[in-house]
């Protein structure tokens, strides 16, 4: 796919609010995401976008101009002290 139809979409499943920013994302080893000064509410979801684009509170925008999710096989979130916070695996 193109990197403007890419995203990955992250739900907060706790019932607090967390602050994202300093969280990253890696997609296998060499790709990484990390995160602004972002909230996410308790049950909420945030689509990240692989594309350039400009932020707003239900997107964020990676900034690649290439796909990347069909080059990867694992994609691991972790907070600010990098702890794992979770990992999906994608097909190969």
């Amino acid at each position: 796919g193109e990197a403007d139809r890419e995203a990955i979409i992250i739900r907060n499943t706790t019932e607090k609010v967390r602050n994202l920013a300093g969280w990253q994302l890696e997609a296998g080893a060499q790709y990484k995401y990390v995160f602004p000064d972002f909230l996410l509410w308790p049950q909420g979801i945030v689509t990240l976008y692989i594309s350039p684009g400009e932020d707003n509170p239900g997107e964020l925008h990676w900034g690649l101009e290439q796909p990347i999710l069909h080059l990867v096989r694992e994609l691991t979130l972790y907070n600010r002290k990098g702890e794992v916070v979770s990992t999906y695996r994608l097909n190969p």
